[in-house]
């Protein structure tokens, strides 16, 4: 298996890995390890991806006036159907 150094962690994030993997009962090793593993292999889009999507919810929303506090008190005080 594969050593790998990491040098020159601010001491706050040190702190931070340290008490998340005691939260989550794995040694500091490990708990590098799982972090790293979950982020590589996330599922989540890329920047750009959302980037886009987000692009792509709001040309499909351009038509809909913008919320008003008037607007939202009248949907309040409507009800809900």
């Amino acid at each position: 298996m594969a050593v790998l150094t990491v040098r020159n962690i601010p001491d706050d994030l040190y702190l931070d890995l340290k008490k998340k993997a005691g939260k989550a009962r794995r040694s500091l090793n490990n708990e590098v390890i799982h972090l790293i593993e979950e982020g590589l292999h996330s599922d989540r889009p890329s920047k750009e991806e959302m980037l886009r999507q987000a692009d792509e919810l709001r040309q499909r929303l351009a038509h809909l006036s913008p919320l008003t506090d008037d607007l939202i008190r009248q949907a309040k005080e409507e009800g809900r159907p």
